[in-house]
Formats: structure tokens, C-alpha cells, sequence
């Protein structure tokens, strides 16, 4: 039976690509396995919680259906796998989403999709189910009073009209597609997490993820106070392959992996951090909605993270420059500015591989 958390266990996944680990190991040419496009920086909502709103506020840009296309067909031809469409603003919210998805799935790329589903028609909705492989949809909020207030735009039922249309259709159609509800947790919202979750179940979601914002304060109190009983009332709703509840990878990071505070206990298993070197970056990139090709996904808006702009330079100049050697020589986990990253769990795998202590005898199995 597949592992229900394999779809968010990233450092496992990277031991999947030993081209790209050999290639990192020796130095050589390394595209990236997957790359994020931020195809538009406009969005219909203005959560409190949202992590691009000042980059969103100082670039109101849109990438244009021509140089979308040209990004896809760059990344196919120096081998990236997978494109997750995200935001900067919300990729449904862009006029040629439809196209761009299709010319992507045409051009045999694996497509993901994260939206917070208000734009969600039929139309897009079947585009999406025959084009992607996965979509998470953010929504934080089961009534309407607390929607306006953490996603600070009046429509939650529409959206959920919205995903329940679409969860049905996967169903009859797609049945291994993986869809789900991703609901991110603050003091505002904390008192509907079990609602949410019951909600996402009878609409027809596969999963319910509740994680906190990844630059929100840390709140040990609060947490064990409201957060935790109201998952662990969530977590009674789990059924078999039908209905998964979880967390994020990062959650541990903020909130300890004891009995009191964890939200998932072997899901993630974890090493020790070993290194300053960041590695996850040559497998998972971004292009922001300026043109950007970002150093890491976090680095969006940041101009040291900025490698170049497919306006004027490709893909694969751009991954080849020295600019780029320069960067992935003196930019490290202790220096880049990123106070909780998601990848930390990655990279720890990433160096323990490739970078093995000998003191730990690795070739003793």
C-alpha cells in the first residue's frame, strides 16, 4: 500500500532522482527536478496570513502567455520533470491558465496546481483534472464570518461549491488524482480546524492539512491549548485510502515532535542537521511573476536570490552562469535569511547521502 504521507515527504523523493544527486556530487550541469511558476502576481484575496503580500503590493505583474510557453518549453528540453503552478498571486486569477496548462501537459511535463479555488469553474476544473496530477486548494475557514475575516473577501460559498463540484469529478474520473484542502491555522481561525476537516471529508476531499503559516510567531501555549485537541478530534475523521488528515514537515520545526505538541509522529522521519550547505535548491527552483529565476522558492522578491530573467537570458544560460556557481558557493543554510525552511528535513537527507561522514562507516550496512 502506497505511504498516504508520500505525496509531502520530500526528502525521500529526492533519493528518486540519482542522475540529478550525481550530478550535484560532481559539479556538473544540474536542472532542476521541479520548478515553480508564479504566473501572475494578482490575486482575489488578501489573506492575513499571506507570505507574498508586500513582493504582490510592489510587483503587480503577470508573466504573458508567450513567455510562459517559452519558459515550458525550455524546462522540457533541459529535463525538468514537473511544474507546480503558485503564487505570488493565485495562478487561476491569470487570463491564459487554461492554455499554459495544456501546453505544459502536452509537452509531457507533470503538472501541479495550488489555488485557493474561487475561480475554479467547470471549465478550469476539468483543464486541471486532465492536465494535473495534483491540486491543493487553501482555504482556512468553514463559516462566512471567519472567511472574511482570514481570507478578507466575502464568497465561501462558492468556493466550496467550487471544490465539491470538482472533488466529484475526480472521483468518477480520475480517482487516483490527489486533491485536497490545505487549511492554515492562526488565532483568527484555530476554533473551526475540526469543522474544516469534517467539511473537507463531505465534499469529497481526499485530505485535510492543517499547518500554521511558515513565518507566523511561535505560540507554545496556544498551540497545546487550541490547536492540538482540535486536530486530534480531527484526526478520528482519517478512513482508510478515502480520507487522510495530516500535517507539514515544518511543523515540527516550529513545534517539537513531543507527545504534547506534534501534530504526525514517524510520518517525517528526521537527522540532525549536518551541514551548512544548501543542496534542495538545485532540484527545486522558481520563476516569480517578474520573469525571476530564483536561487530557492523563499527567495522571491529578494534580490540576492534573483540568478537572472528569462527576458533576457534561458534557462539554461542562466543555470550555467558563474553568477549562479557563485551563488550556490557562498549562499548556506546559516545565511540565507530563511528562518524556517520547509526543506530543512531535505537537506539533512541530502548532505548525510551525498556528503557521508566517515566516522559513521557507511559502507557497513
Amino acid at each position: 500500500m502506497q505511504n498516504k504521507f508520500s505525496q509531502v515527504n520530500t526528502q525521500l523523493k529526492t533519493l528518486l532522482h540519482t542522475d540529478r544527486l550525481g550530478a550535484i556530487k560532481n559539479g556538473t550541469f544540474c536542472a532542476p527536478i521541479c520548478l515553480e511558476i508564479d504566473v501572475t502576481q494578482t490575486c482575489n484575496q488578501k489573506c492575513l496570513y499571506c507570505y507574498w503580500s508586500d513582493f504582490r503590493e510592489e510587483e503587480k505583474t503577470s508573466l504573458t502567455k508567450q513567455e510562459i510557453f517559452s519558459i515550458l518549453e525550455q524546462a522540457k528540453e533541459i529535463g525538468i520533470k514537473a511544474i507546480v503552478w503558485t503564487g505570488g498571486g493565485s495562478p487561476l486569477c491569470h487570463p491564459d491558465i487554461d492554455s499554459a496548462l495544456i501546453k505544459s501537459h502536452h509537452l509531457g511535463l507533470q503538472n501541479g496546481l495550488l489555488s485557493n479555488g474561487m475561480l475554479l469553474n467547470k471549465h478550469l476544473a476539468d483543464i486541471v483534472l486532465t492536465c494535473c496530477e495534483w491540486a491543493r486548494f487553501s482555504l482556512s475557514a468553514t463559516t462566512e464570518e471567519t472567511f472574511k475575516i482570514v481570507h478578507r473577501v466575502d464568497g465561501i460559498d462558492r468556493v466550496y461549491g467550487n471544490l465539491e463540484y470538482f472533488f466529484r469529478r475526480v472521483r468518477e474520473l480520475r480517482p487516483e488524482f490527489s486533491a485536497g484542502i490545505v487549511f492554515l491555522v492562526i488565532k483568527e481561525n484555530a476554533h473551526e480546524i475540526y469543522d474544516a476537516a469534517e467539511k473537507a471529508k463531505s465534499i469529497g476531499a481526499k485530505y485535510f492539512q492543517l499547518k500554521p503559516p511558515s513565518d507566523c510567531e511561535i505560540d507554545l501555549p496556544w498551540w497545546k491549548e487550541k490547536v492540538i485537541p482540535q486536530f486530534k478530534r480531527a484526526l478520528e475523521l482519517k478512513d482508510g485510502e478515502n480520507f487522510s488528515v495530516f500535517s507539514s514537515q515544518y511543523t515540527i520545526s516550529m513545534y517539537g515532535a513531543d507527545e504534547e505538541t506534534r501534530l504526525i509522529s514517524d510520518a517525517f522521519p528526521t537527522l540532525g542537521e549536518n551541514s551548512e550547505r544548501c543542496l534542495i535548491h538545485y532540484l527545486t527552483q522558481a520563476i516569480s511573476a517578474d520573469g525571476n529565476l530564483c536561487y530557492c522558492k523563499h527567495f522571491r522578491g529578494v534580490k540576492k536570490g534573483v540568478v537572472g530573467n528569462i527576458r533576457e537570458h534561458s534557462l539554461k544560460e542562466m543555470l550555467s552562469s558563474y553568477k549562479y556557481k557563485e551563488m550556490c558557493d557562498n549562499i548556506t543554510r546559516k545565511n540565507c535569511g530563511i528562518k524556517l525552511c520547509q526543506y530543512d528535513n531535505a537537506n539533512n537527507m541530502l548532505n548525510y547521502v551525498l556528503y557521508p561522514d566517515p566516522k559513521s562507516n557507511p559502507n557497513f550496512l
